[in-house]
């Protein structure tokens, strides 16, 4: 099932990055929705419901803002999508993914409507905005950094270090520059 992007919305953020790292690595990223609080610095919680199919539910976090999910969308390592609900705005989010074994364009449009997101549109936007431009941004410094550190192991004699020690040692350095 592909989710209906909603141009009309009041608000709709489109933005990209390129990330030097496989579509797979990154979609696996993106779909644990479970694992964002471990990297994603403005998500205080996430935990699934169900189980991570297309129409399984979810919840995350933003400090205050708390948001019920369903997966409307799942293409192995090429598209992942959500919708949800809160404080009288409906979102939707989806992020596709086009690349090769070296490099992938990601690309993420954020629709946003209902009440809140017409009263408030400019301050929506801004938001909307903000939080796609921290999504890709943290997501293409965590992977990248990944790569270069896994790289690094393969070049000196220690071998290499399982990619769950190398995601626990990004988070705690991730949480070490931020104060938490």
């Amino acid at each position: 099932m592909r989710m209906t992007i909603l141009r009309n919305a009041p608000v709709v953020v489109d933005k990209e990055i390129e990330i030097f790292s496989p579509p797979e690595v990154i979609w696996h990223w993106i779909r644990r929705v479970d694992l964002w609080v471990d990297w994603h610095p403005e998500v205080s919680s996430a935990w699934f419901i169900d189980d991570e199919a297309v129409g399984a539910r979810f919840k995350w976090r933003k400090k205050m803002l708390g948001v019920r999910c369903e997966i409307v969308d799942s293409a192995s390592a090429r598209r992942w999508a959500w919708k949800g609900r809160s404080w009288g705005v409906k979102a939707r989010q989806e992020f596709r993914l086009d690349g090769n074994f070296r490099s992938t364009v990601l690309s993420s449009t954020m629709t946003l409507e209902g009440p809140t997101s017409h009263v408030l549109k400019p301050i929506v936007r801004k938001v909307a905005t903000h939080w796609t431009e921290v999504w890709l941004g943290v997501l293409k410094t965590r992977i990248e950094s990944q790569h270069e550190r896994g790289r690094a192991n393969h070049g000196g004699g220690g071998g290499t270090t399982p990619l769950a020690e190398r995601v626990r040692r990004s988070v705690e350095s991730e949480r070490a520059r931020l104060g938490l």
